[in-house]
């Protein structure tokens, strides 16, 4: 993900925004903003929002916030890390107790414990391997249903 300003406002997008961005097509743009804006909400319509504690409220609001700089790499965040790597390794001090409360919130929402938001670990650590965790639309879309 990169950020640029567009219609003066700084906005995170992903590759395919950014070519069409660099080409000026901004009709294309917009058509493809609101395509993954459409999609978003598909995701979010489909996600329970469950219980959430204060501290895992927080990181997720944190971790929005990077998405929506453009995911700037160690500012806190690693885009190779999952959401509970980049909570036990990259945020403040935590406690195992605040990682275990995230993945009974994956159980409880029917989600993988360990592989909540990919098909498989394959999956996974082809995406940590090429630093693209932070690019899952579904990882995303949990997020932004507990920030908003």
């Amino acid at each position: 993900m990169k950020a640029v300003i567009y219609r003066g406002e700084a906005i995170a997008i992903n590759s395919k925004a950014y070519e069409l961005w660099e080409n000026k097509d901004w009709k294309g743009l917009d058509k493809h903003l609101a395509e993954v804006r459409t999609k978003e909400k598909e995701l979010l319509a489909g996600l329970p929002k469950l219980d959430c504690s204060p501290e895992l409220m927080e990181f997720y609001k944190a971790y929005a916030e990077w998405l929506d700089k453009g995911a700037p790499e160690h500012e806190p965040f690693q885009r190779g890390y999952g959401l509970c790597g980049n909570l036990a390794f990259n945020w403040k001090p935590v406690w195992y107790e605040l990682i275990q409360k995230m993945v009974r919130q994956f159980k409880e929402a029917g989600l993988h414990g360990e592989f909540p938001f990919d098909a498989d670990g394959r999956e996974y650590m082809i995406n940590k391997v090429d630093q693209k965790q932070h690019l899952n639309p579904r990882r995303i879309a949990w997020v932004r249903k507990y920030t908003a």
